[in-house]
């Protein structure tokens, strides 16, 4: 607790608008301090720079419990589907109108995105990529949602990459894109 409070009192914003931000700190398997920060943790980072798995991870889905998670499944296979078939009209579809606040910082800090018709086209899209292992989570909300993957690109000898996507609900009812990333997770 110290140190986490140490950590708040080294930024510019007051202790009461950073408590109300939060702080962590993780931990691996040995106990030793792997990250810190403050705000909420990118989970995905954490685990594919800190937290690799140790045994391959199994192809299986996790188990679905609403017409919800089927509907989620479903727009996350679309979107796969968009992305190795090079359908731009498809991918653009998907995408929720307001921009997701960690693509918004990355771009505040310099970040480039290529343009999907760029990523799209043929020889650069990935052709033959498989994904497995897929879930959901449902926020309680029922407005917001994130789904995630194993993506095994064709050709990768078993490396595989930790994908997430978050959704979000729009207006139409269909669940929109809102965030897609990708972070290498495999036995080392």
């Amino acid at each position: 607790r110290e140190y986490l409070n140490e950590l708040l009192a080294t930024k510019e914003k007051s202790i009461k608008q950073l408590s109300a931000e939060g702080a962590w700190l993780a931990l691996n398997m040995r106990g030793r301090s792997i990250g810190s920060g403050l705000g909420a943790p990118r989970f995905d980072e954490l685990l594919g720079t800190r937290l690799p798995p140790t045994d391959p991870v199994p192809d299986s889905d996790g188990p679905r419990t609403s017409d919800a998670d089927d509907a989620l499944l479903q727009a996350q296979a679309t979107f796969y589907q968009a992305l190795t078939g090079g359908d731009a009209a498809g991918m653009m579809s998907l995408w929720a109108a307001d921009e997701d606040p960690d693509v918004s910082d990355f771009l505040s800090l310099g970040g480039r995105l290529d343009p999907w018709d760029a990523q799209l086209r043929d020889g650069a899209r990935p052709e033959g990529m498989t994904i497995g292992s897929r879930d959901v989570l449902l926020l309680d909300s029922g407005k917001e949602a994130w789904t995630t993957c194993l993506e095994t690109p064709a050709g990768s000898m078993g490396q595989t990459l930790l994908a997430s996507q978050r959704w979000v609900m729009g207006e139409d009812g269909a669940w929109k894109l809102s965030a897609h990333r990708t972070i290498p997770f495999f036995v080392n």
